[in-house]
């Protein structure tokens, strides 16, 4: 069953990254017509223009999710279009650097929450009931919701209540809900985090593409798969926690401290 043929998708977060390369696919395998979001309006003009002879296909509007009021506009904006949206894809999200719950900072700590969590919520409160009546709402999560990082406390809390989020609104819900946790991705989701080249250089070993990624996630959209975990790290991570749900993130921690990355530097502080 080919779910996407055709079909009006809204895509957060689309401006770089996993959004860009799953709105790239959409539209140049499907033929669907995508409205992607994104906070750098030259990112989305890069990306229509990158479309070359598509480029009529997708439309961009410029808003943070994190904040609810952006929602609302953007829900009036969509009310405006003469395009029955069919699928929401909600992909926006950020990553703060590596550092202990106790130390990172509270505005950190609720615009993580607010991008990463909250954005999804508001979504379902101000776009999703606008959506065609065959609609779908997919919701990009994490692995550290299967397994909390250690360093990344408040951004697998957030990941972790997105999973719970989807899940149940699923037993809800009479439409097609998906949950999407990948591994690593070479994204600029990591733009926020200081990397030394070395620290770089094992991103890149342990990392999926974001074109691989992309095909994978778009492809369990197709099939209205409820649930997909993308990469071998995310497969590791699962099974990690399900063997030794008490010290799981003990362990992951113990092999980031061994590595001796900066980027980790501030765990053993």
């Amino acid at each position: 069953m080919n779910f996407l043929r055709g079909k009006n998708v809204i895509i957060t977060g689309a401006s770089s990254g996993l959004g860009r390369h799953v709105a790239t696919i959409l539209i140049k395998k499907y033929g669907c017509t995508v409205l992607g979001t994104g906070t750098r309006v030259e990112k989305l003009i890069d990306l229509k223009e990158s479309l070359s002879s598509f480029g009529d296909k997708f439309l961009y509007y410029t808003f943070d999710v994190s904040k609810e009021n952006g929602w609302i506009d953007f829900a009036k904006h969509i009310e405006k279009l003469d395009v029955k949206f069919d699928i929401l894809i909600n992909n926006a999200g950020i990553m703060p650097k590596f550092e202990k719950a106790v130390k990172e900072p509270l505005d950190q700590t609720l615009k993580v929450l607010d991008t990463d969590f909250l954005s999804a919520v508001y979504s379902v409160k101000h776009v999703l009931p606008l959506l065609a009546d065959n609609k779908g709402i997919v919701n990009i999560s994490s692995s550290s919701a299967l397994c909390p990082v250690i360093g990344q406390a408040i951004y697998s809390a957030s990941k972790s209540a997105l999973k719970s989020f989807t899940e149940a609104m699923r037993a809800e819900s009479d439409f097609y809900v998906g949950l999407i946790m990948p591994g690593f991705c070479k994204t600029e989701i990591f733009r926020s985090i200081d990397m030394a080249k070395k620290d770089k250089g094992l991103i890149d070993k342990i990392a999926q593409s974001p074109e691989r990624c992309a095909k994978k996630i778009v492809r369990a959209i197709k099939n209205k798969r409820a649930k997909r975990i993308i990469g071998f790290d995310a497969h590791l991570m699962r099974l990690l926690y399900f063997l030794f749900p008490k010290n799981a993130p003990r362990i992951m921690g113990w092999f980031l401290r061994k590595s001796n990355l900066q980027i980790f530097s501030n765990l053993s502080k």
